[in-house]
């Protein structure tokens, strides 16, 4: 149960394994993600791109800090939050390189985890009302979009019909009109 639709979830996973990142840990981050990202899809993937960047990298450098900052999550505050460390400290630890890939992701975790600002934001909004039209939405068109290959065949046909046949009532409807202009002007001159 998600507040994100499939085609998002693929997307961010599929970016986050771009980078090198095993599917298994790149799924599991995402999780996490999403609940960072309150539902909000461009988020999760400005989170996702930003999260996989840190993790090829091996530590967090200062673009991908302000890119997880603008998505609504400050990894660094996070931290300072888990360990006591002041803010500007880890700022400078950052700026010298120090702070990891897996300080960040134990960050993520920490937030999303039990007692974290972002616990089971994910599973909470997949509650609301709004929320679960749009999952219903989704269901409708992933549903049609697994019916499209059966329906292909029969919509062709159709439109090859009409193809065939618009010439032709378009002929018609000209000779219509024509007839009708014809008729409208020899009474207007009678």
């Amino acid at each position: 149960s998600t507040v994100y639709d499939t085609s998002g979830l693929v997307n961010a996973q599929k970016t986050m394994m771009a980078f090198g990142l095993d599917a298994n840990f790149a799924f599991q981050q995402l999780k996490y993600i999403g609940d960072v990202a309150l539902g909000d899809s461009q988020k999760m993937q400005s989170l996702a791109l930003a999260f996989s960047q840190t993790t090829s990298t091996g530590k967090l450098m200062g673009q991908d800090l302000l890119q997880m900052i603008n998505a609504g999550f400050n990894p660094l505050q996070e931290l300072a939050t888990m360990t006591g460390i002041e803010y500007s400290k880890l700022k400078k630890i950052m700026s010298e390189g120090g702070i990891s890939a897996q300080d960040v992701a134990a960050a993520i975790a920490h937030a999303t985890g039990e007692g974290g600002k972002f616990h089971d934001m994910t599973g909470r909004m997949a509650e609301t009302a709004g929320v679960k039209l749009q999952a219903l939405r989704d269901r409708l068109v992933e549903m049609a979009l697994n019916l499209w290959p059966k329906l292909e065949p029969l919509v062709s046909g159709i439109v090859s019909v009409l193809e065939t046949i618009m010439p032709v009532i378009g002929n018609v409807a000209n000779a219509i009109f024509g007839f009708v202009s014809d008729t409208i002007s020899w009474i207007g001159d009678w």
